[in-house]
């Protein structure tokens, strides 16, 4: 059976990336190691679809500001769902993001949940696109590999 679980991936890149608007570095959060985000506003982008009924992509990238929810709700609401093919663990591993009104969607998979530093300047990311059950579903917010998790890994990875 397919689970979500460990959704994340280091995609290694064989030229220099050229910053753009759409295109900027994003930090790893490691000041936030403890932090749920509980409440919080984050900033989800992507190129996903703009409607689950429909076929219809976005042509831009568009960004929303959605709340950070309660694990242990998101995570019950899963389970009540129980879809077929995919047992919907939703754990410490990961956030959930979303109030029935903004969420993202198919086609935004592996984008960033992030947040700007009012401090510093900088974007970091704390959460990775994952799943959700259809889109802005007020019962199914969408969940969102925790980056927090896995920053000793990243690390071993890439030093």
């Amino acid at each position: 059976m397919q689970t979500y679980e460990n959704d994340i991936v280091i995609v290694v890149l064989d030229r220099d990336v050229v910053f753009t608007d759409y295109i900027r570095p994003v930090c790893l959060p490691f000041k936030e190691r403890e932090n749920d985000f509980s409440n919080e506003l984050l900033i989800i982008a992507g190129w996903g679809k703009t409607d689950y009924e429909t076929s219809s992509y976005s042509n831009v990238p568009l960004d929303a500001s959605v709340p950070v929810v309660d694990r242990e709700q998101c995570a019950q609401s899963y389970m009540r769902a129980g879809r077929r093919r995919v047992k919907p663990v939703v754990d410490e591993r990961q956030l959930c993001a979303g109030d029935g009104t903004k969420d993202s969607c198919s086609g935004d998979s592996g984008g960033p949940l992030h947040y700007l530093s009012l401090n510093d300047g900088r974007y970091y990311i704390v959460g990775i696109v994952s799943f959700g059950l259809e889109c802005a579903n007020a019962d199914y917010p969408g969940v969102y590999t925790r980056v927090t998790t896995f920053l000793d890994w990243i690390l071993d990875i890439v030093q």
